[in-house]
């Protein structure tokens, strides 16, 4: 049988995208006894392959296993309060920091900020927040991020590798490209060569 309309209504739905190389979810927690309107969230998403060693020790999140109570369960979480404040809608409220492996075959850390809609403001103005207010949001977040952190490394469109920006062209097709990488394109690839190429 097909889910109801009411059955997603109480189900979560998570957005993915991209903002100027950074990477952002968006997600609605659907109605439940906490809220009956449904919770929006937002979170950025970095890695350390996208920032130099400088930058990243700024964005790192310290790890604090927290017991939620004398003799209760203990539980794993990430001081998120020294990540830049770029403004989230009522400050953070969560942080994640893990490991993965890098294309490269290396172990790479990946942090995981956001915030919510669900604060007592949100509430006395009616919940009035929808995905495009939220999305908004967190590009405006993600743009104030940028500016506190120019210079970052890119990713190739093509190969996922990042690499400093000195080592991209631009290709024909709008990506950015590592270099290294011309030489796969020569037969049937020519929206993937250089723009500036004739």
């Amino acid at each position: 049988m097909i889910p109801t309309f009411e059955d997603f209504l109480t189900c979560a739905a998570r957005w993915d995208g991209k903002h100027k190389g950074i990477g952002y979810q968006l997600s609605w927690h659907g109605k439940s006894d906490y809220n009956q309107q449904g919770t929006w969230c937002w979170y950025i998403i970095v890695t350390d392959e996208q920032f130099y060693p400088d930058d990243w020790q700024r964005l790192r999140l310290e790890r604090q296993d927290k017991q939620t109570r004398e003799g209760g369960n203990w539980r794993r979480h990430w001081n998120y309060d020294y990540f830049p404040d770029v403004e989230p809608h009522g400050g953070w409220t969560f942080g994640e920091m893990r490991t993965y492996l890098g294309r490269e075959g290396n172990e790479h850390e990946w942090v995981k900020v956001g915030c919510d809609y669900a604060h007592a403001f949100d509430r006395d103005r009616g919940y009035w927040e929808g995905r495009a207010d939220v999305e908004r949001d967190v590009k405006r977040s993600i743009d104030l991020l940028v500016e506190m952190f120019p210079n970052r490394r890119e990713q190739c469109a093509y190969t996922g590798k990042y690499g400093d920006p000195s080592e991209f062209y631009t290709a024909r097709n709008g990506a950015r490209v590592l270099k290294s990488q011309i030489d796969n394109f020569k037969d049937g690839w020519a929206t993937w060569l250089p723009a500036d190429a004739a």
